[in-house]
């Protein structure tokens, strides 16, 4: 989506400088208004900066992506506009046609027609005038009127508007657990991405053809590009290529098979975690305790031929 926005937004930059150059200053009006309204579109260039504002773009999708909804919530709302306003207006027209227009201008300034009722309706329920003074026109026709307006008032206050929001919001939240399944999709299409890449790596330094890579191998192959630069871009230096391969060798078998290559290089790949130091952590406390144990071991032995050299000695 965004190499299509980029390409829009080229393609009219390039129309835009070929204007330019063509149009002459003496050119008609509207062709120059054409080329100043494709100027305008590089602007559109800041839109660009969204995709890496994630709030920002979260938002914009979901308004984006409630368009519709906002249209079909306009248009119910518009329908039940209208019956209000016919059943209104219908009442206000025959009541005109026994008094005269002259005696109720109010009633013909809010509910005189279809469209100045519905009008009105709308400005009742968003704050545009002070429904009282609609209402108080509709009580010198008939208290049934101004009950079917107040009725009107709290079902669209209470009732309707909640309703939209809720359907709103809950629009919101989808759209927000779908914008973290696409970053989760994306980074499982970048993991496969590097997988392939390291599967392709591993096939050029398998020199053999065994299905694993040698450290004299691994030597030879540090020396090719494309490794030294993802290397590089791990701050790994290619000189120490026994460390390497000394921890992407996991069974410590001096092979390095395909699963441990690509497994050791994405392990390597990003910076250090909580949860890599607590391992590091507990792998030396692990260590620490086993070498304790050998050394207690080796002292109990030591202690045990002593005894028996001291026994000899003194037999």
């Amino acid at each position: 989506r965004w190499n299509c926005f980029d390409l829009f937004v080229t393609l009219a930059s390039i129309v835009d400088l070929l204007l330019t150059f063509a149009l002459e200053p003496t050119s008609e009006v509207g062709a120059l208004g054409a080329a100043r309204m494709l100027r305008l579109i590089r602007v559109a260039k800041i839109i660009r900066v969204v995709r890496y504002l994630r709030n920002v773009r979260a938002m914009i999708f979901t308004l984006l992506h409630t368009l519709s909804s906002l249209g079909w919530s306009l248009a119910l709302m518009a329908m039940i506009m209208f019956l209000f306003a016919v059943a209104i207006t219908e009442a206000v027209t025959a009541h005109l046609l026994q008094q005269g227009a002259g005696s109720a201008a109010v009633l013909v300034k809010y509910w005189g027609t279809i469209g100045s009722s519905m009008y009105t309706l709308l400005l009742s329920i968003t704050g545009g005038i002070n429904w009282e003074e609609a209402a108080a026109a509709l009580e010198t026709l008939h208290l049934v009127y101004l009950q079917l307006f107040v009725l009107y008032i709290c079902f669209m206050v209470f009732a309707m508007m909640n309703v939209v929001t809720g359907f709103f919001c809950e629009h919101a939240f989808e759209m927000a657990r779908s914008e973290k399944d696409s970053l989760i999709q994306e980074q499982l299409r970048q993991k496969h991405l590097y997988v392939k890449h390291f599967r392709q790596l591993f096939s050029e330094g398998d020199a053999d053809g065994s299905g694993t890579i040698s450290f004299g191998e691994f030597e030879r192959f540090v020396e090719d590009e494309h490794l030294q630069a993802y290397l590089a871009h791990l701050n790994v230096d290619p000189e120490n290529a026994w460390q390497i391969f000394r921890l992407i060798d996991c069974n410590k078998d001096g092979e390095v098979s395909i699963d441990e290559f690509t497994t050791g290089l994405l392990t390597m790949k990003g910076p250090a975690k909580a949860l890599d130091l607590k391992s590091i952590d507990y792998n030396m406390n692990k260590e620490s305790k086993r070498m304790q144990r050998r050394m207690q071991y080796i002292d109990a032995q030591l202690k045990e031929i002593q005894s028996l050299l001291t026994a000899r000695v003194a037999s």
